[in-house]
């Protein structure tokens, strides 16, 4: 009986912290999660940023994530054209749970304003997010506007892809800026 009891409570525990067994859905936006964001995108793009909600779907495990999405185990997540698919905030950590939200809604959001090629997309959204500054033995992919991204095959690949891709934008962001007051 001791034993049924102590089951039913770790049970009940889980359940109230927010463990879950099954996919979670909520609705948010990169305004509702990130609005300083929202100012440094329109500074980009030179465009006046609409509010954009989107369902976030997290799975309750990687099996299930590469199960239902068919994503690969090493994607933490991804942004489709009718939500946002992330792994889980308790396996992820809450920060790095945050930062990919982060990432994937400035995604929602860039494509949710004008059809951008996606190696601009990546580019933009690694610029603002400043989650590349920290790798330095990755050697830069080049020609990054002919890549498909979802042929990538591992994360080194998907480093090297965004590392071009950021490299593209913020020359075309100098260009841009060269000779302005």
């Amino acid at each position: 009986m001791k034993r049924r009891r102590i089951g039913i409570v770790i049970f009940w525990m889980l359940v109230l912290s927010g463990v879950c067994l099954m996919a979670a859905e909520y609705r948010t936006s990169l305004q509702a999660e990130f609005p300083n964001r929202v100012k440094e995108l329109e500074a980009i793009l030179g465009m006046t940023i609409e509010e954009s909600v989107v369902v976030v779907k997290e799975f309750s495990s990687v099996e299930a994530f590469t199960r239902e999405t068919g994503a690969p185990y090493w994607i933490r997540g991804f942004t489709n054209a009718y939500r946002i698919c992330l792994q889980s905030r308790h396996l992820l950590g809450e920060s790095v749970y945050r930062s990919l939200l982060e990432h994937e809604l400035l995604h929602w959001t860039i494509r949710r304003q004008a059809a951008f090629p996606l190696w601009f997309e990546e580019g933009v959204v690694c610029l603002i997010t400043g989650e590349l500054s920290g790798y330095r033995d990755i050697p830069v992919m080049k020609n990054v506007e002919s890549v498909d991204p979802i042929t990538l095959k591992n994360p080194w690949e998907m480093v090297s892809y965004s590392l071009g891709c950021l490299e593209k934008v913020k020359e075309i962001v100098q260009k841009q800026t060269e000779g302005r007051p």
